[in-house]
């Protein structure tokens, strides 16, 4: 391996992609390389590859890289980008390896940007330096790692802190903070409560009760964070509502207080013209007929979310003549009903499957095979039918391997 400065460049990557680690066993069998390749091993190239590629332990590397900042800043920022277990497997032992040299407050910053509650001897001194936390919470959210620990209540590990408004400010707006963890007096807070709903939405109605019952507090929390229309429901006045089933048809709907939207027809009707699913959330004494034959022709699923409607045969009929699979949902008296049968086969072939043995004839295999060939596969009886296999195979060519197979 002497003249290693001499391979070409594409020698040099092809072996250090032989070297980058692709789990922790690797990695440290990467870094206890064989005495003939001391060249490699003492490279400045392999120490920033492996840097690049999962981080390493410090103490690993050649001791003339041990005290770079810079080497072991590019470590923690490629683990802060892995999205696996494998980052929190070997975080600590890189953490274990730091160098005294490199126990500066950008690597304090990094540090704890994945892992808040790692205690260093060489970083505690930045505990208490409100810069180091300003600056760490000035960085990407926790939230945003799938591996990372959520909502990590950072400011746990920076207790001279803990009373700090602007702190708190800071640490819930970026979800480093549960706003649940803080002091009663920064819960209640009007910025604080408002940055944990701009955050994420769904905490709002954990949210203190006083808070919520001020009208104009909603009117903002609304305006930072519309979701929080899906939540808010039983808080929110007549117009909030309005705007609530307008922006979220459904999930806003289903949020509001029955009683209000009893009372106030409008607001399922609105919700109903936007997403017919949301029928499902209206005042069944109010729906009519009309209401119900308008929602399912829009969606026919939404039909069989309708106890008092899903067993009339008529808005049946309608349903599954625009979506057959239906058929599969129904209950078992109402499959034995033929026209509901070939109004589903017409639209889906593949509903032959659940259609009953003693009501099955050529007309239903006809029209399920006209409409999709492959249903021969559950049509026992029109195997042997040449009519019945011409259609199928008419209609998908791949249908011809059902006809020469027998039903289980």
């Amino acid at each position: 391996m002497s003249g290693l400065a001499t391979l070409p460049e594409f020698a040099w990557q092809l072996i250090v992609e032989a070297l980058q680690p692709r789990s922790l066993t690797d990695a440290l069998c990467s870094l206890q390389l064989p005495a003939v390749s001391r060249d490699l091993y003492a490279s400045p190239e392999l120490a920033w590859a492996l840097a690049a590629a999962v981080g390493f332990t410090m103490r690993k590397v050649s001791p003339r890289f041990r005290g770079e900042e810079e080497l072991c800043l590019r470590a923690l920022r490629r683990l802060r980008r892995r999205d696996s277990s494998f980052a929190l497997e070997y975080l600590h032992d890189l953490l274990e390896s730091l160098p005294t040299s490199c126990e500066t407050r950008a690597v304090a910053v990094e540090v704890w940007s994945l892992k808040p509650g790692a205690r260093l001897p060489g970083l505690e001194r930045w505990r208490t330096h409100r810069e180091t936390l300003l600056q760490l919470l000035s960085r990407d959210s926790p939230a945003s790692f799938r591996w990372a620990q959520q909502l990590p209540n950072v400011m746990h590990f920076f207790p001279a802190f803990r009373l700090d408004r602007e702190i708190a400010l800071l640490a819930v707006r970026g979800g480093w903070q549960s706003i649940f963890a803080l002091p009663e007096k920064l819960r209640r807070d009007w910025q604080v409560a408002l940055a944990a709903v701009g955050f994420d939405g769904g905490v709002a109605p954990l949210l203190d009760r006083e808070l919520l019952e001020d009208a104009g507090f909603v009117d903002e929390a609304i305006r930072l964070n519309a979701d929080v229309l899906m939540v808010l429901g039983s808080w929110l006045n007549l117009d909030q509502a309005m705007l609530a089933v307008k922006s979220f048809p459904l999930d806003g709907l289903a949020g509001l207080p029955s009683t209000l939207v009893k009372r106030h027809p409008k607001l399922w009707r609105t919700a109903v013209q936007l997403d017919a699913r949301a029928v499902a959330y209206a005042p069944h004494e109010q729906l009519t007929r009309d209401d119900v034959l308008s929602a399912l022709r829009r969606c026919p699923s939404c039909l069989l979310a309708l106890r008092e409607w899903r067993e009339d045969r008529d808005l049946l009929f309608e349903a599954l003549t625009r979506k057959g699979s239906l058929f599969a949902r129904m209950s078992q008296p109402l499959r034995f009903d033929r026209r509901l049968a070939l109004a589903a086969l017409g639209n889906d072939g593949m509903a032959l499957e659940f259609v009953p043995e003693a009501l099955m004839d050529l007309e239903l295999l006809r029209v399920a095979l006209t409409q999709n060939g492959l249903a021969l596969a559950f049509a026992r009886a029109g195997r042997s039918d040449g009519v019945c296999v011409a259609i199928a195979v008419a209609q998908n060519p791949e249908a011809a391997h059902f006809s020469r197979l027998q039903r289980c």
